[in-house]
């Protein structure tokens, strides 16, 4: 039997997480590296002691991450950005490798959510890259419209990430959410369908 490894990425406001909560409703096991990262960053005391040293005391607050002021201080600057990334990701990669691992003994697919897929370099650890994309304006309005955030610090964050014609030209499919939740359903159980295919 052949079992699959499926990452799912996109940019901030692509629309992978909606995509991704359609996988699970259809039955299917979804990791999400921002989860693992943040329990990582929660439990493991070698990430945390690191993470102070790193950007302060004010990274934690009683005990419980910070994510207002870690967020404040690394969209806004590449550097933190890469620099907690070199903190938190190699943990995130080692324990989510162990957890896909495991989900494989009982499933034969099993998909990844992670923003950074191509940026952490961790193709290598997929069969599969699938890619949810949309137009810039589009994934600025739906940021808007979901969080308390302005403009300004959405493109902030969309320039800290790779080109999306890179991020195209490296997936092995490319799913262009532009409509709505009902065709998102439908690309979804059609891209899945054509995976277990092949």
């Amino acid at each position: 039997m052949k079992y699959r490894k499926i990452a799912v990425t996109g940019g901030i406001g692509s629309g992978k997480s909606l995509f991704c909560k359609i996988l699970k409703e259809l039955g299917y096991v979804v990791l999400n590296a921002d989860e693992i990262a943040k329990q990582l960053m929660k439990n493991d005391l070698t990430i945390r002691e690191n993470l102070v040293a790193a950007f302060g005391d004010d990274a934690f607050t009683d005990g419980t991450l910070n994510k207002p002021y870690l967020a404040k201080i690394v969209f806004n600057n590449p550097d933190n950005l890469k620099l907690i990334n070199s903190i938190v990701h190699p943990a995130t990669i080692t324990h989510s490798k162990n957890l896909i691992e495991e989900y494989l003994k009982n499933n034969t697919i099993v998909f990844y959510e992670a923003a950074l897929i191509f940026e952490a370099d961790m193709t290598n650890l997929f069969d599969y890259i699938v890619l949810i994309t949309a137009p810039e304006e589009l994934r600025i309005q739906r940021i808007l419209t979901r969080d308390v955030i302005t403009a300004d610090s959405v493109q902030a964050r969309i320039k800290n990430q790779m080109d999306e014609l890179i991020k195209m030209s490296k997936a092995d499919y490319i799913v262009n959410n532009i409509g709505t939740i009902e065709e998102l359903k439908v690309e979804a159980g059609t891209l899945v369908t054509k995976i277990l295919r092949e």
